[in-house]
């Protein structure tokens, strides 16, 4: 945006000046169009052979990157951590009531953000612990997890990997500070280690969620 243009207009968002971060974008979600095709396709029978993922925004972090244009926040405290942990729940609850995701098992997860890793411990596994209660986690082939290491303790990555999340791949970015920033780390336990109780799962990818 030019410097000598009106503030109404400079404050615009237009055309080149925006990052789009979902598909379709959040411009097409209104009201009329959620009423006629998002809930037309979750009233409907899933197409045989058709995997199912499930992504999972955690939208807090410590500090905001420069490269950063997804919704995160910086200022909110445990209470405010807890009760959106309580809504992500309550939202994939309300996703398995509808016939397109009811009872199908997830094929992947993605627990992007945000930060996933700033959640606390108990946070964390209480997140995973109420998911796998609702969905079969057995079939999933693999789960990613986004971590940031100022958040990283080694009492959390063994919490991690309690969860049934052993990594095997990882990206690394670069903060703010110019240190090593942030990890996204594919995860694929091997079958043959993963709990075979579903509250001893955790997560899954990239899907219907917040």
């Amino acid at each position: 945006m030019g410097e000598g243009r009106p503030s109404a207009v400079r404050g615009q968002t237009e055309v080149g000046s925006y990052f789009v971060a979902n598909y379709p974008p959040f411009s097409v979600w209104t009201k009329e169009a959620v009423g006629e095709n998002a809930r037309r396709v979750l009233a409907s029978s899933p197409q045989p052979g058709v995997p199912l993922g499930l992504y999972l925004h955690i939208p807090f972090c410590r500090k905001r990157c420069h490269f950063c244009y997804f919704r995160v926040y910086t200022d909110k405290n445990a209470r405010d951590v807890a009760h959106y942990v309580d809504t992500l729940v309550r939202e994939w609850e309300l996703y398995q009531a509808q016939p397109a995701t009811a009872g199908r098992p997830l094929d992947f997860v993605y627990f992007g953000g945000g930060t996933p890793s700033f959640l606390a411990i108990p946070q964390l596994e209480g997140l995973v612990g109420r998911l796998g209660a609702l969905t079969p986690w057995a079939s999933t082939e693999e789960v990613a997890f986004e971590c940031e290491p100022g958040t990283l303790t080694g009492g959390k990555l063994e919490a991690i990997r309690g969860m049934g999340v052993t990594p095997s791949a990882s990206a690394s970015r670069t903060s703010t500070t110019g240190s090593s920033g942030r990890t996204a780390a594919p995860i694929a336990p091997p079958r043959s280690s993963r709990p075979t109780t579903r509250r001893a799962r955790w997560g899954s990818p990239r899907s219907t969620s917040t």
